[in-house]
């Protein structure tokens, strides 16, 4: 047996050598020819001397190294198969980006000519206003308002025009732009707008269901970010946008400014026309989508025609403060100025359009590097970056009317800032080939679709679906009445104000493809300049996508443009799907190739186009007698000079999904694969709990309230401290009284609440005032410690929205923290409250420190970290037990004969009651209700997960009526829960979206938990899965 094992292990060490001796023979075989040398080197992939790789192919004897991914290869068949890869055909395709950037020259005056008249020629088609559609647009804004004023308590609304209707710069398929607002005479409050709003939106309504209607296609986005209706125009086909709002906000004053522009010089509006088309053309314009408000581009024109030299637009006189114009107060003086200035301001520049055009290319290509300018036209000088307080490295375009606030800011992706810089190269690189570099192709093929009908294909309504061909247009039947493949339902304005959240509301875009080169009679030539200019990054052979930081994490290199043809005569092409394999086969046989390679084939190219050329103008020549020949001199008449405004000169794959709600890239807002998409959550059925059970559980939260409440000794604790410090801050103020207030009197504190103190001074005080004075008690404390009540850890916060001083007490104390406000009288009558509603019922204290305790454990019980303060929570609790049937406690701000307590501007008063019979004899509903603790809990859970809409509704617990998000204005608020006496307060402002996902999960972690028929004993943490 071991002889048999030994001849087993020759054997195999034997096959092994063998088979090492076959792989040699093989590498041997393989040696690349000079053929596929060259072929390689297309690929960036040279021989190189193995005593410079790594140690593991030290006995290599044809080493082959990729230049662009820094990688070694022994095989001519190793290095094909990496000429294959993704991440090495985008590298390849940067470094041919800045060889083919090198190839833009300096274009020639027959260049200027044919690119002014073609934007000339698009300018005409396209724009609303050289159609002679501002009539029309203007007399539905005129028919509008006579309908609306027909509306009950609609008779003294105003329909402002706003927008790109208003400014000139409207494309044939924008949208109307309309503010409503009361005239001056008229307060324009929260029920006002409420009543308006309704009014017409139930009117559209009705008018929807009759034949032959006026408005159709009614969208209601009243609770979207920026709230408002759109509906269509019969007649004309035309979307309308009516929005409420004031009548000096910044859409309104944006309008002003930008339209104050479009007047200054003829060739603002035709500029931005073409731009803005541009833009649309690229999908660069859709915010759904990850991209830009359209308003974005048109400011950047703007920019442009500011810093030109000699300037065409002036620049705007120089602020008055540091502040403004960020003041809406004092922008009516700013346009004023700007008017003044406009009276007088004489432009030397006399470039054509043309000349503009390319200027505007390659001043954000080249002359300019938009990642570390601001572009801000209320500003006379050009500002940096590193100058500010914006660190981002992407797009920052200033609002002209709010300077603090960037239009670019919803846009948060890394690649759709990369994706904006590859449109604008490749749109460069098209215009800006000249002659003597090689000839603008002229497209080729079947033309007899016109560039309108290609948009109409992929252009989409309002929900998405395509819109019927024979629809009405807006002027003639060829006229556009929908938007392009991709663009947004939003208005130009609209979506200016579209940032941190989007409502599910919002229209789905079907983003189909844009149409390929052939479909357009597109030569190789002509469509290899736009693959040039695909990748504009940093133009770096070491550069490698995988490393390249996002927001969100590294660069997805499927998110970069695939490209599908094969390498172009005349230029240095992008050949992303050039398939090496078939120029490079180890196994061919050379002696029977006669297969041109790919550099002879561009020269055989370059050579038959040559002669054809060659050939027609010595034709052209010979009958006009003219011997000189254009060729000769590298020039091309202007008739060659032929450009295409189509969307596959500037761009081949459509633009990286970004989802506008977790600013993720891959999935649109609405996609199921978004992370912080707000589902509908359903709690489960669980069968009834026994009686038992329900009993089990309220001794459990019974037991509970015991352990972690205060004790008659704690509150007494807590009221000796105040007086303490009474005593310390009379020193100073002799007239200040210390009060108690939150969770120490509200009956809903525990030993680890803060102490919170409120300041009684005589006298009103601004918030500056109010630092002041907490400066002043902060500073005596800490000289002051003759009894060492305190630590030496006394702290002003005079940043916050309440200045407070924070005081840290001995050990013999507990070392409680105490907080010391100045005038927060609103939060006493808060606690008072409170303390009111609990007395009512037992169960509802009980119910307050389980939900409390269930929060904090839960780590969803900080407002400063993006959560919801305890004091929420406690609102969410009263709020359900009066919505509850029946209910557990009264609307105490409706009982009774409402009087008047007015504080700091609000009335807080409410029904106070020595005794509970007082109650009794007003609210008959006093212990109506039998629910357990358990049985109220589960309700609790499940309505705010099923039952309150949380889209169109504010919690109240002032009056037992629903509440609506219009009727406070907070439509565009996810969360609302109103204080009851600050009207103005939402105490869900600052919560995050996902932090509210994560509560609503916990929500029904916790439901299904306690509704489980096993449970017998309550948790304290409950699991959020």
């Amino acid at each position: 047996m071991e002889q048999e094992s030994a001849a087993a292990k020759v054997e195999e060490l034997q096959s092994s050598k063998g088979t090492a001796t076959t792989e040699k023979a093989n590498k041997k075989k393989d040696a690349p020819t000079a053929k596929q040398l060259q072929q390689l080197q297309q690929e960036f992939i040279v021989q190189c001397d193995a005593s410079m790789a790594p140690a593991r192919f030290k006995g290599a004897t044809h080493l082959l190294r990729c230049d662009l991914c820094k990688r070694h290869f022994e095989t001519v068949s190793g290095a094909k198969g990496h000429t294959q890869d993704k991440k090495h055909v985008e590298k390849k395709n940067l470094k041919k980006v800045e060889e083919g950037l090198k190839l833009v020259g300096s274009p020639n005056q027959e260049q200027f000519d044919a690119i002014t008249a073609k934007l000339e020629e698009v300018y005409r088609e396209w724009s609303a206003e050289a159609s002679g559609q501002l009539a029309v647009r203007k007399e539905i804004v005129s028919d509008f308002e006579k309908f609306v004023k027909t509306i009950h308590g609609c008779e003294d609304i105003i329909v402002e025009l706003f927008g790109s209707t208003h400014t000139g710069f409207a494309l044939k398929d924008s949208d109307i732009n309309m503010n409503l607002t009361f005239t001056d005479h008229v307060v324009n409050s929260s029920s006002a707008y409420y009543t308006a709003i309704t009014g017409i939106k139930d009117r559209l309504v009705d008018m929807a269901g009759c034949g032959g209607a006026v408005y159709t296609d009614l969208v209601d986005n009243l609770y979207s970010p920026v709230s408002h209706i759109v509906f269509r125009h019969r007649l004309s086909g035309l979307s309308c946008h009516v929005r409420f709002g004031s009548h000096h906000g910044v859409p309104i004053y944006t309008s002003k400014l930008l339209r104050r522009y479009a007047e200054v010089d003829c060739r603002v509006k035709m500029l931005a026309v073409v731009l803005k088309l541009w833009a649309k053309l690229c999908q660069l314009d859709v915010q759904e989508l990850g991209s830009y408000p359209s308003q974005t581009f048109v400011l950047l024109l703007i920019h442009f025609l500011q810093q030109r030299t000699p300037p065409i637009l002036p620049v705007p006189p120089k602020p008055k403060e540091t502040e403004f114009p960020q003041c809406l107060d004092h922008f009516d003086e700013y346009l004023s100025g700007l008017d003044h200035m406009i009276q007088i301001w004489r432009t030397t520049n006399t470039e054509s359009l043309g000349m503009l055009w390319l200027g505007l290319l390659r001043f954000y290509c080249e002359e300019t590097d938009i990642g570390n300018v601001i572009v801000q036209v209320t500003q006379p000088d050009l500002l940096l970056k590193k100058d500010t307080s914006w660190s981002t490295n992407k797009l920052v375009v200033l609002s002209p009317v709010n300077a603090t606030y960037n239009l670019a800011k919803a846009c948060s992706s890394q690649n759709m800032y990369l994706y904006f810089k590859i449109c604008f190269k490749a749109t460069m690189v098209y215009f800006g080939r000249n002659s003597l570099q090689g000839p603008i192709t002229i497209p080729t093929g079947d033309h007899s679709k016109s560039q309108e009908a290609t948009l109409q294909e992929q252009s989409h309504d309002l929900n998405g679906a395509t819109k019927d061909p024979h629809a009405p247009a807006a002027t003639g039947d060829s006229s556009p009445t929908h938007l392009i493949a991709g663009a947004s339902h939003l208005s130009d304005d609209n979506q200016e104000q579209l940032a941190d959240s989007t409502p599910e509301n919002l229209v789905s875009i079907d983003n189909t493809l844009i149409q390929t080169s052939e479909s357009c009679g597109m030569t190789c030539g002509s469509h290899s300049l736009v693959h040039e200019a695909l990748h504009d990054l940093e133009l770096d052979d070491s550069v490698d996508l995988d490393h390249v930081d996002t927001p969100h994490g590294q660069i997805d290199s499927d998110a970069l443009c695939d490209l599908d043809h094969d390498v172009s005569p005349d230029v240095v092409s992008i050949d992303r799907d050039h398939d090496v394999s078939q120029d490079i086969d180890p196994n061919h046989d050379e002696s029977h190739d006669d297969v041109l390679s790919t550099s002879e084939a561009e020269v055989s190219c370059d050579q038959s186009n040559t002669h054809q050329e060659d050939s027609v103008k010595a034709e052209d020549n010979s009958q006009s007698g003219n011997g000189s020949s254009d060729v000769a001199t590298g020039e091309l008449s202007t008739k060659q000079y032929q450009y295409e405004f189509d969307p596959t000169h500037f761009v081949v794959k459509r633009l990286p999904n970004v989802c506008s709600v977790c600013r993720q890239e891959g999935h649109l807002f609405n996609s199921p694969d978004c992370p912080d998409k707000e589902e509908k959550i359903t709690v489960a059925k669980h069968p009834q709990l026994s009686h038992q059970q329900l009993k089990n559980l309220d001794k459990v939260f019974v037991q509970l309230k015991d352990d972690i409440c205060l004790k008659p000794e704690d509150k007494s604790k807590r009221r000796e401290v105040c007086k303490i410090l009474e005593k310390y801050v009379k020193v100073i103020y002799p007239k200040a009284e210390l009060v108690l207030f939150g969770s120490s009197a509200n009956d809903f504190g525990s030993p680890a609440s803060d102490v919170d103190i409120s300041m009684k001074l005589p006298g009103s005080f601004e918030h500056d005032d109010k630092a002041e004075v907490i400066q002043t008690i902060a500073k005596g404390l800490k000289n002051n410690r003759q009894g060492h009540w305190w630590q030496n850890t006394v702290q002003p916060i005079t940043t916050a929205r309440v200045p407070i001083v924070k005081i840290t007490l001995m050990p013999k104390w507990d070392e409680l923290e105490c907080d010391i406000s100045l005038g927060n009288y609103l939060a006493l009558h808060n606690t008072e409250l409170l303390s009111t509603y609990a007395s009512i019922d037992h169960r509802v204290q009980v119910l307050g420190y389980v939900l409390k305790e269930f929060a904090k454990s839960s780590d969803m019980c900080d407002a400063s970290s993006g959560s919801l303060s305890s004091y929420a929570y406690i609102l969410l609790l009263l709020h359900y037990l009066q919505q509850t049937t029946p209910p557990v406690i009264p609307v105490l701000q409706e009982i009774g004969e409402p009087g008047q307590v007015d504080v700091d501007g609000w009335n807080c008063w409410f029904y106070r009651f020595d005794d509970i019979s007082q109650l009794e004899k007003l609210w008959p509903h006093v212990r109506e209700n039998k629910s357990s603790i358990g049985e109220l809990l589960m309700n609790f859970f499940k309505y705010y997960l099923e039952e309150f809409d949380w889209k169109t509704r504010v919690v109240c617990i002032r009056q037992l009526k629903s509440l609506s998000k219009l009727e406070k204005n907070w439509a565009s608020r996810r969360t609302c829960i109103e204080d009851p006496f600050n009207h103005e307060h939402n105490l869900s402002s600052h919560l995050s979206n996902k932090m509210w996902i994560y509560i609503r999960n916990a929500f029904k972690c916790a439901h299904d938990h306690i509704a489980n028929p096993q449970l017998y004993s309550m948790p304290l943490t409950i699991q959020v899965c």
